[in-house]
């Protein structure tokens, strides 16, 4: 077995040096890293579960890249964007799933140094046992290797047969070294056993040892895996017994009703299924056990007899032992453990589902177009203590706020105080909280619309996903934001401004608790974070931020960006004065090289934002420094005529500030590292930076391209096919373009329908608001929401499109039903997309 560095990405490093055969085993610290090549392991398991790369299957070559770029500390936007020649325009959800696997491999290299350290300290190590530790790449991997060494609870059968002194008999029935004699063993240090505890002891002993060797439990594996359309999650009712944990707790078995009394085989059971049954059993209405075929039983047993009594007479005493102890191992030990791990690997691959079902929603609730330029008016709906109202203006200050009682005072006076206020504020658009009150809120609306009120004003509202507003308007950021503003107010500003900036406003809040998906508290939190946070990185990055106007809640989820990176380059935008160019970042303290090559893409210095930079370059500059080491000067921005502050210290002149001039490209989403290419075919395409975002760029690079061809042209400057595309896009794209004007847009709605007016099938427009495994839940103006399942969504509609949060649908109504008197159950069957 050949010695490790790391690691590592290259099958062929560190081959030279073999362990000898006089090497002494315990002795670890030669041991870096596996034998096996990373992007190998994940390449395959990307393959093997049918995860695609723009719809073909992934390459190790490209795998390979991405996980050096990884390494390298690339972050997953700035992969997906600027390194599009290495991973062959790979899309960011995969580059997530490498470095996802790449962190796993990891954390079981680290494991598996750890299980070595052990068993050498121990003792017990060997080459074999050593081989097939560093051979592994899973969790599960290791931990069946090191189970025969590890020492079970002292309670365990088979460990009190071993303190009882019974552990050598049972090595000599499994070696069938001589005949065995059970009166050997009856009186042991003063100790008298009967001639069947001996066997008893013995039998859970070899019990044990069948139960943990690996070749046994491969076969039992391979058999479930063969046998899987055969076994099943039997669901039931839980039990009186099992209802009575807390006495104030009352269990709502009417919720868990459909998966009551019935068999879900784990090859097809879904995902949300799982993750509702385990819900049911946590909360003691439901009670679940994997029931497992009685082949298996027969077909592994027989096996077990076979191997495990290949050394043994037939009929002998020993061969006897040693098959009530198989059975014992199987009912005992092994089937336990395999309908665990059952139940763990439908966890898992639930949670998983669970976990890309929030992203995808996520994703498309952050990339909702923004409503730019307009008065917002926001409403908190609410009944006995009012709708809180907020007036932003067309950039997000707030203008006015007010409490309106729509729904418990005078009808007429609140009407006419609300036409006051929208002819007032000129406004246009009201956003709508989705909360309590929300349908009666929205019925008052319409109907002072209809009355023709706001005539000549064409006034329109929108109802909006109100999802961790209340907790945002009580959080500390919120405090420093709104000071002394009442938090139930602050919810009515939050709801204006996720209409106004879906995205600026959405990234304030904790990604679990803006509400998208399902199930969102079954799966763990880490897991979920991770994900969830991985993904606001990426809309933020791919949309981009105007480094002169951002926030630092938002620049904080910039791709390489940390939260307090993120605070310093705010205070020296407010001590110095606005960024004229990229490069300036490099002023940042603890902003170097690295970090500026991360983020540098995914900022943007827009000139309207920059008009008023303050002339800091007239200013002479000073630096103070108390070290020889010019490379630890920073440089202090002081005014004319100031001193320094003690006369012990040195004054020197700083060496010249980096260029403070505009620089066009920084406007777009070209990378500055390839602004020298950019600049070539600007040059060849006879147009300079002030044509950037024009038509007459756009003819102009078409021709270049007519011309030399898109190959012959990347090789001319410099560049890949993919990165010439993106600087020909960067160039192209208007001025101030956001990318997020290529997705679905808010519903806007001027009245309602009633559930009175629904009837099985009519025709509706509708907006999905949340996607799940089993469907898309729509809102047609109800006060509930439609469910339309997957059932009803033909192929030939959907064309390949996922649906997801924002997307417009025109859907019929194939079923309406009320459930307990109280909600409306609405089923519809999807008939074509806006």
């Amino acid at each position: 077995m050949a010695r490790r560095r790391s690691l590592r990405l290259h099958p062929s490093d560190g081959d030279d040096d073999v362990v000898s055969d006089e090497e002494n085993l315990n002795d670890l610290s030669f041991y870096d890293g596996p034998p096996w090549h990373p992007p190998n392991v994940i390449c395959d398991n990307l393959n093997e579960s049918g995860i695609r790369s723009n719809g073909h299957l992934v390459q190790q070559r490209d795998v390979e890249n991405v996980v050096k770029l990884l390494e390298e500390d690339c972050t997953v936007p700035f992969i997906a964007r600027y390194r599009k020649e290495q991973t062959s325009n790979m899309e960011a959800a995969v580059i997530r799933e490498i470095k996802s696997s790449l962190e796993e491999l990891k954390a079981v290299q680290e494991k598996t140094r750890f299980h070595l350290l052990k068993l050498g300290k121990e003792k017990k190590l060997s080459t074999d046992i050593r081989e097939k530790l560093c051979n592994s790449y899973s969790m599960e991997q290791l931990e069946q290797l090191v189970a025969p060494f590890k020492s079970g609870s002292k309670t365990t059968l088979a460990e009190r047969a071993r303190k009882a002194g019974l552990e050598p008999a049972a090595e000599k029935i499994l070696g069938d070294k001589g005949l065995f004699n059970v009166q050997d063993y009856i009186q042991s240090e003063g100790c008298t056993r009967t001639a069947k505890e001996v066997e008893e002891g013995v039998q859970h002993i070899v019990a044990e040892v069948i139960s943990k060797d690996k070749a046994t439990v491969d076969y039992l594996r391979s058999c479930v895996k063969e046998m899987s359309s055969q076994i099943f999650l039997c669901v039931s009712k839980a039990s009186q017994a099992r209802k009575k944990t807390k006495k104030d707790q009352q269990v709502d078995f009417e919720k868990f009703q459909s998966y009551m009394d019935k068999k879900h085989c784990i090859n097809t059971v879904r995902p949300h299924q799982v993750l509702a049954i385990n819900r049911g059993e946590e909360l003691k209405a439901l009670s679940v056990k994997v029931s497992l075929p009685d082949r298996l039983n027969e077909r592994f047993i027989h096996w077990c007899k076979t191997k495990w009594c290949s050394n043994t007479q037939p009929n002998s005493y020993a061969a006897r032992i040693i098959c009530i102890s198989v059975e014992d191992s199987y009912n005992r030990l092994m089937a336990p453990m395999i309908m665990r791990e059952i139940r763990s690997k439908l966890n898992k691959t639930a949670e998983k589902a669970s976990i890309e079902v929030f992203t995808q929603n996520l994703h498309r609730l952050l990339l909702t177009p923004p409503v730019k330029g307009r008065v917002i008016l926001g409403i908190d709906p609410g009944f006995k203590n009012g709708c809180k109202l907020a007036v932003i203006s067309a950039t997000g200050e707030i203008v006015m706020t007010d409490v309106s009682y729509m729904h418990t005072g005078n009808r007429y006076l609140e009407k006419r105080r609300m036409t006051d206020l929208i002819r007032k504020f000129q406004c246009e658009t009201i956003g709508i909280g989705n909360g309590t009150a929300c349908r009666q809120t929205e019925e008052f609306i319409s109907e002072v619309i209809r009355s023709n009120s706001f005539h000549p004003l064409h006034v329109q509202y929108c109802i909006v996903n109100e999802d961790g507003a209340s907790i945002y308007s009580v959080s500390p950021e919120a405090e420093k934001e709104m000071p002394k503003l009442d938090p139930n107010i602050r919810s009515a500003v939050s709801i204006a401004r996720r209409l106004q900036d879906p995205l600026a406003e959405l990234v304030k809040i904790d990604p679990k608790h803006i509400g998208v998906g399902m199930y969102q508290h079954d799966v763990p939190e880490r897991l979920l974070k991770a994900a969830l946070g991985d993904v606001v990185e990426e809309c933020v990055s791919f949309v981009g931020v105007d480094l002169n106007i951002c926030s630092e809640v938002l620049l904080k989820w910039v791709s390489g960006i940390s939260a307090g990176l993120a605070k310093k380059i705010i205070a020296h935008r407010q001590r110095v004065g606005a960024f004229t160019n990229r490069q300036v970042l490099l002023d940042v303290k603890g902003l170097g090289p690295k970090t500026f090559k991360q983020c540098a893409g995914f900022v943007r210095i827009n000139p309207s934002s920059n008009n008023t930079a303050e002339q800091t370059t007239k200013d002479e500059v000073i630096v103070i420094s108390t070290s020889e080491d010019e490379e630890d000067v920073k440089p202090l921005a002081r005014k004319r005529g100031k001193t320094s502050a003690g006369p012990s210290k040195r004054r020197k002149k700083a060496a010249p500030p980096p260029p403070t001039e505009p620089e066009p490209l920084d406007a777009t989403w070209i990378h500055p590292e390839s602004y020298e290419e950019t600049r070539k075919l600007l040059k060849m395409a006879f147009a300079s930076g002030k044509d950037i975002g024009s038509e007459s760029i756009k003819h102009k690079l078409d021709n270049l391209i007519k011309s030399r061809g898109k190959e012959s042209l990347a090789e001319s400057i410099g560049v890949g096919e993919p990165t010439l595309d993106l600087i020909i896009n960067g160039l192209q794209q208007p001025r101030n373009y956001d990318i997020r004007v290529e997705f679905e847009k808010p519903l806007f709605k001027q009245e309602i329908i009633t559930i009175e007016q629904i009837m099985p099938g009519m025709r509706l427009s509708g907006r999905v608001v949340n996607a799940v495994h089993f469907g898309v839940f729509v809102d047609v103006g109800l006060a509930d929401h439609g469910l339309c399942h997957r059932n009803h969504m033909p192929h030939h509609i959907l064309q390949g499109k996922v649906l997801g949060p924002g997307d417009k649908v025109e859907v019929v109504v194939t079923e309406k039903k009320l459930v307990n008197g109280r909600k409306w159950n609405i089923s519809l069957r999807l008939v074509g997309l806006s």
